[in-house]
């Protein structure tokens, strides 16, 4: 091992304690000694302090310049899953340019295991940018389709309402998160985690925030019930087209 590396120090958080702590110091120490990787960084809600017993350690390693590969490795270590995400600069800068925010955010605002952030930090600040500046302003034409075709799912999902109304609560579920996903878009905000979206449509848009809290907790109502506050939060994304209104596209054909 040369003397360089011998130098290197694995930096600990404060928060983590347990098992988090131990499968933290675990992974660390293993890439520390391992001379491909320049450093890492430590991410995900595990490292703000709103973690429970089974969150996983979320963790992106940079390697020296003659290493050029990315690598996604999972696993189980110390009772904590993992997610490793291995990447080059050259890798880490064609993800920011796929528009990968959560690579953004792990870079960008991570905490530095071990390594110079001096050596990163041109690619630290372009992250960080990037993150905060939020997804490329939506096409005015391709999100319109995007909305018409939400509205015909839901006009599916009318259809079927009452005769097979099962079929008809499956198909609400995947819909509301399309429907989200556009509504994201256009706000130009980056879509959250599934467990972080009441969190994040507070701040984005109180009213829609309010209407997809009610969804969320009918499932005791009969399904058309269900559908009419579906319909009301669908309706808010897909405005100023209405389900009950005639959406009409129409495409030039080339």
């Amino acid at each position: 091992m040369s003397k360089i590396m011998q130098k290197r120090q694995l930096n600990i958080p404060e928060n983590l304690k347990g098992k988090h702590l131990k499968a933290y110091l675990s992974i660390g120490n293993k890439l520390i000694k391992d001379e491909r990787y320049s450093s890492a960084f430590l991410s995900g809600s595990i490292l703000f302090g709103k973690y429970g017993l089974f969150s996983d350690l979320d963790i992106i390693a940079l390697t020296k310049p003659k290493y050029n590969y990315s690598q996604t490795i999972y696993g189980y270590i110390s009772d904590t899953f993992y997610e490793l995400f291995i990447y080059s600069q050259k890798k880490i800068e064609e993800s920011f340019k796929k528009g990968d925010y959560h690579d953004m955010n792990m870079l960008g605002f991570g905490y530095c295991m071990f390594g110079d952030e001096k050596d990163f930090k041109k690619i630290k600040q372009t992250a960080k940018k990037l993150f905060l500046k939020g997804p490329l302003k939506a096409d005015y034409k391709k999100l319109k389709y995007a909305k018409y075709l939400l509205w015909d799912k839901c006009c599916d999902i009318s259809d079927i309402i009452e005769t097979d109304p099962n079929l008809a609560l499956s198909m609400m579920h995947n819909t509301i998160w399309e429907g989200l996903t556009i509504f994201y878009n256009q706000k130009r905000v980056w879509f959250p985690k599934r467990k972080r979206v009441l969190e994040s449509l507070i701040k984005v848009d109180p009213t829609l925030c309010k209407k997809f809290s009610l969804l969320l907790k009918a499932n005791n109502l009969k399904p058309n019930k269900r559908f009419k506050l579906f319909k009301a939060a669908m309706n808010h994304i897909i405005k100023p087209h209405n389900i009950s209104k005639s959406f009409t596209w129409k495409r030039k054909i080339t």
